[in-house]
């Protein structure tokens, strides 16, 4: 039999190696983001028209922009965090 390269060369650790990297920026950014602002969307609330983060049972008044991008970006947080799951089961990450 001959040892000839594979035409087509095997992408999946690259992806999923790509993927996690990319969930664990969007995690990171997340925190740091919801630190500086004083908390996320899903934890706080509307009321009235006006727009509060909530962290650790403290809420925070913020722009509605502010409220939305925080909202979405916990959203993109709970697609990222089991894709990276996935990649890093895919990488064979831990070796044991």
């Amino acid at each position: 039999m001959l040892n000839r390269p594979n035409p087509v060369p095997m992408r999946g650790p690259d992806i999923a190696l790509y993927i996690f990297w990319l969930g664990a920026a969007n995690v990171v950014a997340f925190m740091a983001v919801a630190l500086i602002v004083g908390g996320d969307a899903w934890a706080g609330h509307v009321v009235d028209g006006h727009y509060f983060l909530g962290m650790k049972g403290r809420y925070t008044e913020v722009s509605r922009a502010i409220f939305l991008y925080s909202y979405w970006h916990v959203a993109s947080v709970m697609v990222t965090q089991p894709l990276a799951l996935l990649a890093v089961v895919r990488l064979g990450w831990p070796p044991w």
